[in-house]
């Protein structure tokens, strides 16, 4: 996998990142990172995401419909990160190990419009993925096969998860 750390600052208000072919955007102002592009996400060890350093300012995200992979810690430790939406008729398949890893603020996942939902398309998440997150509800639907160990790990208040049927692998912890 090849990813380029580079970043531009356009207007004072906006950073840029590429990530193997995808373009995400930060708006400093209201912490709102969006996407653009398609296939799958680098894959990181932890802290060397290309916006690691803006991880206190990321707020939300939304992750285009072309994206098909959500790489290894790439969004870890996004404190405020409170909402991810995936796009209408997402393509994701995989959420990483320790994709949103300690995004201690991290209440919401959603499938477009569909608030506590993985999106349809999503086969496999990860080993910690969710680890310490403030979900409270998530819906696992029927494509969704696999979940790795410790994916909802130190989740405390998640008071429901509903797996769905094509579950046929689930990690210890």
């Amino acid at each position: 996998t090849t990813y380029n750390k580079l970043f531009q600052v356009i207007g004072g208000t906006t950073v840029t990142f590429q990530d193997n072919g995808i373009t995400w955007t930060l708006n400093l102002s209201t912490g709102a990172m969006t996407s653009a592009g398609s296939g799958d996400m680098g894959s990181y060890t932890k802290g060397t995401a290309p916006w690691y350093q803006y991880r206190k300012v990321i707020k939300t995200i939304t992750v285009a419909k072309t994206i098909t992979s959500i790489g290894d810690y790439a969004f870890s430790d996004c404190s405020n990160l409170t909402t991810v939406t995936f796009s209408s008729g997402s393509t994701c398949t995989e959420i990483g190990n320790s994709a949103f890893e300690n995004c201690t603020s991290l209440n919401n996942v959603k499938d477009n419009t569909t608030n506590n939902t993985i999106p349809v398309a999503v086969k496999k998440i990860g080993i910690s993925a969710f680890e310490n997150t403030a979900l409270t509800t998530l819906n696992l639907n029927n494509g969704v096969t696999t979940i790795k160990e410790k994916a909802f790990s130190g989740c405390d208040k998640l008071v429901t998860l509903t797996v769905g049927t094509g579950v046929t692998e689930i990690g210890v912890d």
